[in-house]
């Protein structure tokens, strides 16, 4: 296959040519030579801007890290406050381990009261044994010899020559008395 194409000007006119404006040099199209004063001067000016940014951030961050520790000391001085009012009134209370004067006040009255009550009972005691004395009873003297010399009688122990009905002693094995 063979292509086969007229190239003339009536098979393909010539395009219109649109016309540029006339504009002055543009800042992409103008070239200016900076030297090197001018330079630094836009590099510092470049960082003069960095650090005014940097600085407005900062007193940004500052300034709602101040109000978040605002927020968390009033909560911790909350949460004190709490603890405190809490922990006086268990250390004052009903079952408070510690005692206040007017519980000194309550407690010497209340031993002041025992000790006239135990005073009482201790005169009215004495009184008593100062009535009637106590003397050791006397039993009647021995009548018969004691058989065994070395041999104590147990304290409410009979014995065998004693009979507990009668008062007189009985024979002994050996027919004496």
């Amino acid at each position: 296959m063979e292509l086969v194409c007229d190239l003339s000007t009536a098979a393909f006119p010539p395009l219109a040519q649109a016309s540029k404006p006339e504009t002055g040099d543009t800042a992409t199209t103008q070239v200016s030579t900076i030297g090197e004063s001018d330079i630094q001067q836009r590099i510092d000016e470049a960082i003069q801007r960095a650090e005014t940014q940097m600085e407005t951030k900062l007193k940004a961050l500052q300034q709602q890290i101040d109000e978040q520790l605002k927020v968390y000391q009033a909560q911790l001085d909350s949460a004190i406050n709490e603890i405190v009012a809490k922990t006086m009134e268990s250390l004052t209370g009903q079952g408070s381990p510690f005692a206040t004067k007017a519980d000194y006040a309550k407690m010497d009255s209340k031993f002041t009261e025992l000790t006239a009550t135990t005073t009482a009972i201790w005169d009215f005691l004495q009184s008593q044994t100062t009535k009637e004395p106590h003397l050791p009873s006397r039993s009647p003297p021995r009548q018969a010899k004691r058989v065994n010399m070395n041999a104590t009688p147990l304290r409410g122990a009979v014995t065998p020559h004693l009979r507990p009905s009668s008062p007189q002693p009985m024979e002994e094995e050996g027919g004496q008395i």
